[in-house]
């Protein structure tokens, strides 16, 4: 049996201000509103969707349609709109904006050490198949033998049931394998979420707001990017008996 890595998707993989910044400029085009208006909309709309989720006021059934719903009405304009923006943004997104710079590196190393990749990611205002889409075009769908979203699952990290999910979806892959480490960027969906599952957790802190190294016992580790993650990862699989 091997041994499985999930990753977050988003500010660990890819950086969401990238893509942000191309929503906004095809949102702003397809609305005919100042692209500064669009971006400030955009940032109140994911500060909302963000405390609602947290709040478990946004049920896994339907994320996206209700995400879609509070942009739109941030922006004052139909849903289609919304949904078009985020459509043409995942078309014409410079795909070398959108890939970490160590991203691709660690995978790699990660992958010929032998260990079974899978994306595990929450969803806002676009569907799980869009993540798929810009994962290809920055170079790094390759890596991952399976691939869960919330919207596919009908569950949000942390609850246990995504996670779990990416086992079934390695196992699909036909990859026997057993969940030793999470790798994400938010404290309660990735860190608290994974660790909850008696998973080790790495923090990819890359603003630097949090003591780098082990936490709680060493079933928690923070790193500034995601080379340094690889290297622990590796390091925990030697250690094992």
């Amino acid at each position: 049996m091997r041994l499985a890595v999930t990753f977050d998707v988003w500010n660990t993989l890819l950086s969401i201000q990238a893509f942000y910044g191309e929503v906004a400029i095809q949102l702003a085009e397809l609305t005919s509103k100042p692209k500064g208006d669009v971006e400030e909309a955009l940032r109140r709309a994911y500060r909302r969707v963000k405390a609602l989720r947290a709040a478990g006021r946004i049920p896994s059934s339907g994320i996206v349609e209700q995400c879609v719903g509070l942009l739109a009405a941030e922006l004052k304009c139909p849903r289609e709109l919304v949904k078009r923006g985020f459509a043409r943004a995942a078309l014409f997104v410079e795909p070398a904006a959108l890939a970490y710079p160590e991203a691709g590196g660690a995978l790699e190393t990660l992958m010929s050490a032998g260990f079974a990749l899978a994306a595990v990611s929450n969803v806002t205002f676009w569907p799980g198949y869009v993540t798929r889409l810009l994962l290809e075009r920055a170079g790094l769908g390759g890596f991952f033998e399976g691939q869960v979203y919330a919207d596919e699952a009908g569950a949000l990290k942390p609850e246990p049931s995504i996670f779990e999910s990416a086992l079934e979806a390695l196992k699909e892959a036909g990859v026997e394998a057993e969940h030793a480490v999470h790798v994400g960027d938010d404290f309660r969906e990735d860190f608290l979420g994974a660790m909850s599952l008696g998973v080790k957790a790495i923090l990819v802190d890359r603003a630097g707001a949090l003591e780098r190294g082990a936490h709680l016992g060493g079933r928690g580790y923070v790193v500034r990017d995601l080379s340094e993650a690889a290297r622990l990862i590796i390091g925990f699989a030697r250690r094992q008996p």
